[in-house]
């Protein structure tokens, strides 16, 4: 009970934390390797709502925890990969694909390898297709614009749009893209059951066809 309701503490203070540092225009925690708040923010609220669908649905306290920060992780690192592979990083000439490229495409890969275990727990709602298609749209209008990058004003495509602020247009893409990214994991989730207590705790009994909910045990 402590270590469940200590990571749901944990995560729920580094969320208000991102909250924060995101009003304050802070975009980069420093002693996180600058991981912006936007990522530390994200994670932080998918970990509390697919935790907490692990543990109501029976989940043991050990159990729901690793597989909530796995979810939360696979988020993170599908960002990873898609930006990665978006934005050469290793090699800006042909064929843009070095051994780097490849271990890091198998290590990060792994960690998304988690939601395969998961998929009967996952469900893809009408909502998930329209948080994924305006993913792909936000990637998309990056492209157009050259895919620009705040650390530098250097284009990585032949911008077909064209903007005179590259740095503040490159952080709302960034950031944007990785929020709604983040809702589209969050569309994945059944948090919320018919005829179920919905309730912060280990688990809840169906409510009977005509009656008053039962309690949780």
């Amino acid at each position: 009970m402590l270590l469940e309701w200590g990571a749901r503490v944990a995560a729920l203070l580094a969320l208000l934390y991102s909250l924060s540092l995101i009003a304050s225009q802070d975009y980069w925690i420093v002693p996180l390797g600058s991981t912006s708040p936007f990522s530390l923010g994200s994670a932080s609220a998918l970990y509390l709502f697919s935790q907490y669908q692990f543990a109501r649905d029976g989940r043991g306290k050990l159990d729901s925890v690793v597989l909530g920060a796995l979810f939360a992780n696979a988020f993170l690192q599908t960002y990873e990969i898609i930006y990665h592979f978006t934005f050469p990083i290793y090699s800006l000439q042909y064929p843009f694909l070095q051994g780097a490229d490849v271990k890091f495409f198998i290590v990060t890969f792994t960690m998304v390898l988690p939601l395969i275990l998961l998929r009967k727990e996952l469900s893809f709602k009408k909502v998930s297709a329209y948080t994924l298609g305006l993913f792909l749209l936000s990637m998309f209008v990056w492209v157009l614009f050259g895919f620009p990058q705040y650390f530098t004003n250097a284009y990585y495509f032949q911008p077909i749009l064209h903007t005179g602020d590259p740095y503040h247009l490159a952080l709302a893409l960034n950031y944007g893209s990785k929020v709604i990214l983040a809702a589209f994991f969050l569309s994945l989730l059944k948090v919320r059951r018919p005829w179920t207590a919905a309730i912060w705790a280990r688990t809840a009994k169906a409510a009977p066809p005509g009656g008053a909910v039962s309690s949780a045990k």
